[in-house]
């Protein structure tokens, strides 16, 4: 994510920043009634079309290594595990051409895992950042990212979350369509997701493409 005004970081080197993400996810919700709350008391900074190369671990700590253009600037960011905290170590630079640093990566001998494409719709409280990220054919989940676990816990609370850490995607993916979590992991987009994932579906497939379609209207496909 974006880093927000406030949140822990330490300057490595010129161009380069790490720190701690201080972020958690939920997937069970009331969307209405979660906007409502946070348009009284957040900025809202619009949605974004997000576009993601992720590429495979370099070592064994790192959990994710990846490009993204997030529609007003682009990432380049790599997430390592660590023993002293169940937050990730986040180190993430800008750069000026999508394309050219997934090529350069891949001419360094990074091996591309996938592509995919989300929605995400943001909002900010202070120094604490909410979003609903939305992968093609899902309902959205939010994340909430802040400077401290004090600040992510007290929010959720006033929003009504509670933390699911055994969700994600692809276990959404699941859960909504009975689309199992070992299917290969192909390039997603807005555009292809019918075509991509249509295949796995085993149910609510009306749903599946409903939301499919409402979703590349927003995204622009």
């Amino acid at each position: 994510m974006a880093h927000q005004q406030g949140q822990p970081l330490r300057e490595r080197d010129a161009g380069s920043l790490e720190r701690l993400e201080i972020e958690r996810a939920y997937f069970v919700f009331d969307e209405p009634a979660v906007r409502a709350a946070l348009s009284k008391i957040a900025t809202h900074a619009g949605e974004h079309l997000f576009k993601v190369v992720a590429f495979e671990p370099a070592s064994a700590d790192m959990t994710t290594m990846r490009v993204r253009d997030e529609g007003a600037r682009t990432t380049m960011t790599i997430k390592r595990a660590t023993l002293e905290s169940r937050y990730l170590i986040e180190d993430e630079v800008t750069v000026s051409d999508f394309d050219a640093t997934v090529r350069m990566l891949e001419l360094l001998g990074m091996k591309k895992r996938y592509y995919v494409e989300k929605l995400r719709d943001i909002w900010r409280v202070g120094s604490v950042e909410v979003v609903f990220d939305t992968y093609p054919g899902l309902p959205a989940f939010i994340e909430i990212e802040g400077p401290s676990e004090e600040s992510v816990a007290s929010l959720a609370e006033h929003l009504g979350l509670h933390e699911d850490p055994l969700m994600g995607a692809m276990h959404m993916y699941l859960q909504h369509y009975g689309i199992t979590t070992d299917r290969p992991r192909d390039d997603l987009s807005f555009a292809t997701a019918a075509d991509v994932l249509g295949k796995y579906v085993t149910r609510d497939r009306a749903q599946f493409s409903a939301m499919l379609e409402a979703q590349k209207a927003r995204a622009g496909d």
